[in-house]
C-alpha cells in the first residue's frame, strides 16, 4: 500500500517520503513497542482498543501519511498549523495526573490527530471526551472506534478556533506548529472559559491575564523533548 501511494509523487517527493518511512519504521518501531508496553502495563484492558486502532494505523508513519496525503490533495501541505506529530503514550501517562479530571468534567483535545489520546481517556477512565481536527480521515476513523467500543467520546472536523471551549473543564493542546496569530486567537478563547478550567499547552506559552500558569515541565514527543505548560483560568479581578 505504501509503495502504491508513493507512485503518486515526483521523484523528490518519493525520496522525502522514504526518508520519513525509514525514520518511523526503523528508528521509531522500537520506541513504539516500548511505549505500547508501558501503557498496556498500566491498563491491560486497553489492548482491545489499541488492537483495533493498529488495524487502521499500523504505526506513526501510516498516520503521518494520512495527514500528508489529505493536506496535499486539498492544497494545504504548506499550512504549518496542520503539521502532524504525536504525544507518546509515556508522556500522556505523565500528563493525565496534572489534569485532575473529575467524573463530571468534560475533556477537549484541540488538534487531536488520530484521536488515540482522547479514546484512551474514554476507554480507561470513562471520561467524556471531544477531539477536533481538520483532517477528516482522522475524525471519521476516531468516531468509528468510539462507536465500536461504545465510548463517551466524539470527534469533530473543526479548526481549534471554531470549537466552543466553554463546554469543557479540561483541555489539551499541542500548539507546536500553530502560527502566532492562531496562538493569540486561541489564548483569547481560552481566557473566556470558566474559572477553574485547566489547560495543558505544548511548546508555546499562552499569554493572557486570566491564564495563570501552574507549572511547566519537559517531556519527550516524537519531534524531541518539549515544554508542557499547565494553566488554570482565573476569575476576573475585582476593581
Amino acid at each position: 500500500m505504501l509503495i502504491k501511494n508513493l507512485r503518486r509523487f515526483s521523484f523528490v517527493d518519493r525520496l522525502r517520503r522514504l526518508q520519513r518511512v525509514w525514520k518511523y519504521q526503523i528508528v521509531s518501531e522500537v520506541s513504539r513497542y516500548w511505549q505500547e508496553n508501558r501503557i498496556l502495563n498500566a491498563n491491560p484492558e486497553f489492548s482491545l482498543l489499541l488492537g483495533a486502532y493498529r488495524q487502521i494505523y499500523a504505526d506513526s508513519a501510516a498516520a503521518n501519511l494520512v495527514s500528508w496525503l489529505e493536506r496535499k490533495d486539498s492544497f494545504r501541505q504548506d499550512v504549518d498549523d496542520l503539521t502532524y506529530g504525536e504525544t507518546p503514550f509515556t508522556t500522556w501517562l505523565a500528563l493525565i495526573p496534572l489534569m485532575q479530571l473529575q467524573p463530571h468534567e468534560k475533556f477537549a483535545e484541540l488538534g487531536c490527530g488520530t484521536g488515540i489520546l482522547s479514546l484512551y481517556l474514554s476507554f480507561c477512565q470513562g471520561v467524556s471526551a471531544t477531539g477536533v481536527d481538520t483532517i477528516e480521515t482522522f475524525i471519521t476513523n476516531a468516531n468509528q472506534l468510539a462507536m465500536q467500543f461504545q465510548l463517551p467520546a466524539e470527534f469533530r472536523t473543526l479548526s481549534v478556533l471554531d470549537l466552543d471551549l466553554n463546554e469543557f473543564q479540561v483541555m489539551y493542546c499541542v500548539a507546536t506548529c500553530f502560527s502566532e496569530a492562531t496562538r493569540k486567537a486561541l489564548a483569547l478563547k481560552m481566557a473566556d472559559c470558566k474559572p477553574g478550567t485547566r489547560i495543558l499547552v505544548v511548546t508555546h506559552e499562552m499569554e493572557h491575564p486570566r491564564l495563570q500558569k501552574q507549572t511547566e515541565l519537559k517531556l519527550p514527543f516524537t519531534w524531541g523533548r518539549d515544554t508542557v505548560y499547565l494553566y488554570e483560568i482565573q476569575a476576573d479581578l475585582e476593581v
